[in-house]
């Protein structure tokens, strides 16, 4: 039976190792050997990230305007909308809807008020 020991003793047999050489020859045959290989330029790659960077950040801008309204209603939007009915699920003492007029007599708002919340988390058990 082959063991370990028997296995590494016939690849030290076989192994070659390259005789020492001094630095100059060393370094000449690195040198060489670094022609050979075709590196590309540092040019390509800062470009491709530029581009992809403003195109990322151009459909970003596109969508962030596109969202606004949705997310923030302008006055002429809020007229539109009325707050007519509240059910608030938290024990309560009360609450309140109070429309927003402005000088044409439009609704430009609501104020939605519940009192007596902090009560309820007093009582809590």
């Amino acid at each position: 039976m082959t063991t370990w020991n028997d296995i590494q003793q016939e690849m030290a047999t076989r192994a070659q190792v390259p005789l020492p050489c001094a630095a100059e020859s060393f370094w000449s045959d690195f040198q060489a050997r670094a022609r050979l290989t075709v590196q590309e330029t540092p040019g390509q790659t800062p470009r491709r990230i530029l581009w992809a960077s403003l195109a990322f950040a151009g459909s970003l801008a596109v969508l962030a305007i596109t969202a606004i309204p949705f997310f923030w209603a302008p006055d002429s939007m809020a007229g539109a909308i009325q707050v007519l009915s509240l059910e608030v699920d938290s024990p309560h003492s009360g609450a309140m809807i109070l429309n927003v007029g402005s000088n044409n007599g439009k609704d430009t708002g609501a104020i939605v008020w519940v009192s007596g919340l902090e009560e309820s988390h007093e009582n809590a058990p």
